[in-house]
């Protein structure tokens, strides 16, 4: 720390510093659903929510990261494995970080300006505005991921959303977003080239996954696009609408939002899936056709 006011400290025990450096260091966020005393609703956890909390009065004018490593892990009681996401060598700014009445009336919002590469290979850059007055917890976040491998995508995908990205790049991905302790309202445009996937479900005889492969084939021609745009130039740009659920914690409910633009981009639309569900109860009444055939023959043989 630099520019601390000692008497203020001495005198009121409130500390006050116009710089901090943070270098080096890391958060890991682990969420597993399986002990006891999940499931609890959470509210005032956000960060901006966590630090008006703090026992004291503490500003920093400005805080400095250097190469931060973070890391928010989840566990699938459906897969029994464990996703994760990571954002290395997180580096940024976060300005009037504050819980002084004073300062807030001054100034209500602390900023975040931060570039990170998200699981270790991606270009992304995020600019976080906590409203630190605001009593449901208001925000605002926005930012931009560039250039990266969709595969990578899969520490993530497989356990949690059982969807195994064969192939596909990230060209562009951009967001802008508005939320509370309740709701995330924004827009999300993501270009991509070469998608296609696997869906996935538990083995019966082991805890790994296998291919659902009928499901795949129709994943894969008739709900995603391959492509955003598309072979024509069509784009597809995706509103968010998230209700926050009451359990969600802050890194939960962001990485949820933004799955459900991405979601939308890349093809799973209400109409999509009515129309995979409606192929579904085709097939599966062919195969019941067929089998009921069978056992006509068989009985009249």
């Amino acid at each position: 720390m630099s520019g601390i006011d000692f008497p203020l400290y001495i005198s009121r025990q409130e500390l006050f510093a116009k710089d901090m450096q943070v270098n080096n260091g890391f958060v890991a966020v682990y969420n597993s659903n399986t002990l006891p005393g999940k499931g609890m609703p959470k509210k005032g956890q956000f960060p901006h929510q966590l630090l008006q909390n703090i026992y004291g009065t503490l500003t920093v004018q400005k805080l400095y990261l250097n190469d931060i490593d973070f890391s928010y892990a989840t566990y699938n009681q459906r897969s029994k494995q464990k996703g994760s996401l990571t954002f290395n060598k997180t580096s940024g700014i976060i300005s009037n970080l504050t819980n002084a009445p004073k300062y807030k009336a001054l100034n209500p919002v602390m900023t975040a300006k931060l570039h990170s590469k998200f699981m270790d290979k991606g270009a992304l850059d995020v600019d976080f505005k906590f409203h630190l007055t605001a009593k449901n917890g208001f925000f605002n976040y926005k930012g931009h991921l560039r250039n990266m491998d969709g595969r990578l995508l899969n520490k993530i995908t497989r356990p949690v959303a059982m969807l195994q990205i064969k192939s596909g790049y990230i060209d562009d991905l951009r967001f802008d977003i508005r939320a509370n302790e309740d709701l995330a309202l924004g827009t999300l445009d993501f270009r991509y080239h070469d998608l296609g996937v696997r869906l996935l479900e538990p083995s019966e005889d082991s805890d790994r996954l296998v291919s659902k492969g009928f499901m795949s084939f129709l994943a894969n021609n008739l709900i995603i696009n391959s492509g955003n745009p598309d072979r024509d130039g069509h784009f597809v740009s995706a509103k968010i609408n998230y209700q926050r659920p009451a359990t969600a914690s802050f890194f939960s409910f962001i990485h949820k939002s933004l799955f459900q633009g991405i979601r939308h981009s890349i093809g799973f639309t209400v109409e999509k899936e009515k129309e995979i569900k409606a192929q579904i109860e085709k097939f599966e009444k062919m195969k019941a056709d067929r089998e009921q055939r069978r056992e006509n023959r068989r009985k009249r043989n």
